[in-house]
């Protein structure tokens, strides 16, 4: 029982652990030291110093790139805060998010979404993704995220605790190893359930960062960016309605653009 108690207790700490590490790069001064050490010859002393956020492809200083040109990389830069996405030399899937709390607050795009996309559909999806700033989606997300965390903890360490589980697996006695395959069993409906939730959460958010898109900028350049994103990720344009319920973070393509007309 005491190395079990000791067992769970490490869990515990490494959970509270991992969060803790996850606030503490939230923090500016430590993000400023980390961007120092990975990236300090990309900072250029003529880089522009205005607190405006704005997207700089590697060798221009147009606002955002021209479809042209060779490099591989874009910088988005938010005051003296810059961050480098060069997506294509790991895969060739587009991507663009929002991260970040309080005071850093951060859009990334792939160069891979750049060099495919014109400048009005690029700014879609930057409106899209301010979306989620604006609508508070990445707080909520973070908070039921903490919430998730802790369910499963509780049940990890309620599986740990109950003799009557390694027994029903054939155990003489109460052991780890059986209470953590008896949580697999207990906890998977739980977070199959969970997951469900989740996903209607995210699909619903999409569906409002769509909307605060098509608002403040252009609904049909964003319509047409999600199309040419469907076509790059050969993504299937009539999923099954139940699957979508259980399986699908992000709406299918053809819900969302009916949403955006």
């Amino acid at each position: 029982m005491f190395q079990l108690n000791k067992i769970v207790k490490f869990l515990l700490g490494l959970g509270i652990l991992t969060f803790g590490s996850f606030l503490l790069l939230q923090v500016p001064s430590v993000q400023d030291r980390l961007l120092e050490n990975a990236i300090p010859n990309l900072v250029q002393d003529n880089m522009p110093k205005e607190d405006a956020l704005s997207a700089i492809v590697c060798g221009s200083r147009s606002p955002l790139p021209d479809s042209s040109r060779d490099e591989a990389c874009i910088l988005v830069i938010a005051g003296k805060n810059i961050y480098v996405i060069d997506g294509s030399k790991r895969s060739t899937k587009a991507n663009a998010f929002f991260s970040g709390l309080g005071p850093k607050k951060t859009i990334a795009l792939y160069d891979t979404l750049i060099e495919k996309h014109t400048d009005d559909e690029l700014v879609a999806v930057l409106a899209h993704e301010v979306g989620h700033y604006k609508k508070k989606h990445i707080f909520s997300g973070l908070l039921l995220t903490i919430i998730q965390l802790g369910i499963t903890v509780f049940f990890l360490e309620f599986c740990l605790k109950q003799p009557e589980i390694s027994y029903a697996l054939g155990g003489n006695e109460m052991t780890f190893h059986l209470g953590l395959i008896g949580f697999s069993f207990i906890f998977s409906p739980i977070s199959l359930i969970s997951g469900i939730f989740m996903n209607y959460l995210s699909r619903k958010n999409e569906f409002e960062a769509d909307s605060y898109a098509k608002e403040t900028f252009s609904g049909e350049h964003l319509s047409l960016a999600l199309k040419k994103l469907s076509v790059d990720s050969l993504s299937n344009i009539y999923p099954h309605p139940a699957y979508v319920f259980i399986h699908y973070s992000h709406p299918p393509l053809i819900k969302r653009l009916e949403a955006l007309k």
